[in-house]
């Protein structure tokens, strides 16, 4: 089971009352993301991992948007807590509900995806999960409403459906920037798809990110871009 706290190096996160704990996702794309702009939103932020983790490398304003008011009001106790209270903001509503002002340089998600898997076993968490309050390609539509023009939208997904993704962000105007293809260990398929869109047209960066070694121990290239962040 989770522990009700997670520590990083600086900030905690309390994750009690929240459905989705912290997990690897969540700190990948913490991590990998490119953390650029002064204005940032993070769709889905749950306990506020990404928030905190963008909030501790950019001198960003910071609004999570969670529809779960337990949740929303868990990140909000973890901001108050955090060194950058000051820059993070928690709005409880609908994203596709809510009136953000200005334009948007960064917009993260680490979205639902289990829409077709068993349903969690709570009706917050099976929510959190099941993507019925917000689609990836309504996900998709509110970042090209949402997004300055130099702007990203940057997202963690399992690696089968990052290419219908890729193509749903194509039909909005947005190329592909960059994409990490994650593994767990060597030998193995890709398992997440860590990806960056923009909508001004680049050469797209690719690589691969193996996270264990054949021995089980966080690869040197994990441990690299995770390092400001585990204790």
């Amino acid at each position: 089971m989770p522990s009700d706290v997670f520590r990083f190096k600086q900030f905690v996160v309390r994750q009690s009352d929240s459905a989705m704990k912290v997990g690897t996702d969540g700190v990948l794309l913490g991590a990998w993301s490119s953390a650029s702009g002064r204005r940032i939103l993070d769709v889905g932020t749950g306990t506020g991992l990404i928030a905190l983790m963008l909030a501790q490398r950019a001198e960003a304003n910071i609004i999570g948007v969670e529809i779960d008011r337990q949740a929303a009001c868990e990140a909000k106790f973890n901001f108050e807590q955090s060194p950058w209270s000051g820059r993070l903001q928690v709005a409880c509503v609908d994203v596709r509900q809510y009136c953000f002002g200005p334009p948007f340089d960064l917009i993260v998600c680490n979205p639902p995806f289990y829409a077709h898997s068993q349903a969690a076993s709570s009706r917050s968490r099976d929510r959190a999960r099941s993507g019925e309050t917000l689609s990836l390609r309504q996900l998709i539509q509110f970042a090209s409403h949402h997004l300055s023009i130099q702007g990203r939208l940057e997202v963690i997904l399992p690696a089968q459906i990052a290419e219908q993704f890729r193509l749903d962000c194509w039909t909005q105007g947005f190329c592909l920037i960059r994409q990490t293809q994650v593994i767990t260990c060597p030998g193995k398929s890709p398992k997440r798809s860590l990806m960056s869109f923009g909508l001004v047209e680049t050469t797209a960066q690719r690589d691969t990110l193996c996270l264990l070694d054949s021995e089980g121990r966080r690869t040197v290239q994990y441990q690299a871009l995770t390092a400001d962040y585990y204790l």
